[in-house]
């Protein structure tokens, strides 16, 4: 089946997560939620996402930098420093796909949680449009450099792992920095 691996059994797990998840979700209201309660839902929406995406970003930084530095320190064929050091390259390519893979996801679900604000928190009738927004631009603009570095990745075998891997790391934190 598709939840059993050779190693894990996942099914154990999941089936009595998904029969606690059904069994609160009895307890959960039908009611509508109100306005307030919306935009403070989708604030904190937004808040976490966008956190998560920072964190997120800030630990493919680091492991690019280690990356760098590892790569460096092993073409110049420097000994390993004493009480120090650096995880392999192979683990630091993993680590830092799989964290740039993850901010891809959270800054869009930033962007989706921050327009589904917006549209609650503005009036149609005041002349404001989310589509000239500094701030819903800004991030539009980190998402796209995002989605464009992941697609490069995914077509370029070379752009998966390596150097190239790592400076598109270092350029998408530059850019979140800016953002901010």
């Amino acid at each position: 089946t598709g939840l059993k691996t050779r190693r894990w059994a996942v099914g154990g797990v999941a089936l009595p997560s998904v029969l606690a998840l059904s069994a609160v979700s009895r307890t959960a209201s039908g009611e509508p939620f109100s306005p307030d309660r919306a935009s403070l839902f989708w604030g904190q929406a937004h808040g976490w996402t966008l956190l998560g995406a920072t964190v997120s970003l800030t630990l493919g930084f680091l492991a690019a930098l280690m990356r760098i530095i590892q790569d460096r320190r092993l073409k110049a064929k420097l000994p390993p420093t004493a009480g120090f050091s650096l995880p392999s390259l192979e683990w630091l390519d993993r680590a830092g796909g799989r964290a740039n893979a993850a901010s891809t996801w959270l800054v869009g679900g930033g962007f989706l949680s921050g327009l589904v604000l917006t549209t609650l928190k503005r009036d149609a009738g005041d002349g404001y449009s989310v589509w000239t927004d500094p701030v819903v631009l800004a991030l539009g603009l980190m998402l796209g450099w995002l989605i464009a570095a992941a697609v490069w990745r995914n077509q370029q075998p070379s752009a998966r792992r390596g150097a190239t891997s790592a400076w598109l790391a270092v350029a998408s934190f530059v850019l979140m920095a800016v953002t901010l």
